[in-house]
């Protein structure tokens, strides 16, 4: 289970939390976005099936998507 986005610092003195390019790539696919979008905007950690049914997705794909997520910091697992 995702937990939710981690907030990087907003101070402009410090350097930015992670590279951009690599950032935007990842939550620049559709499949990520909706299933980023959903876990922000419900404010609580989400299961994968829950994520894989919102993203139209099987839960396979929707695993590799998370876990592409995990891998830049983006998302966290959550103790579900």
């Amino acid at each position: 289970m995702p937990a939710q986005p981690q907030n990087p610092s907003s101070s402009s003195t410090e350097s930015a939390p992670w590279p951009l390019a690599p950032v935007l790539s990842i939550i620049g696919e559709f499949h990520r976005w909706r299933m980023l979008e959903h876990i922000v905007r419900t404010g609580k950690p989400q299961m994968s099936q829950t994520l894989a049914r919102i993203a139209d997705l099987t839960p396979t794909a929707c695993s590799k998507h998370l876990a592409a997520l995990r891998r830049t910091g983006i998302l966290v697992r959550g103790d579900g």
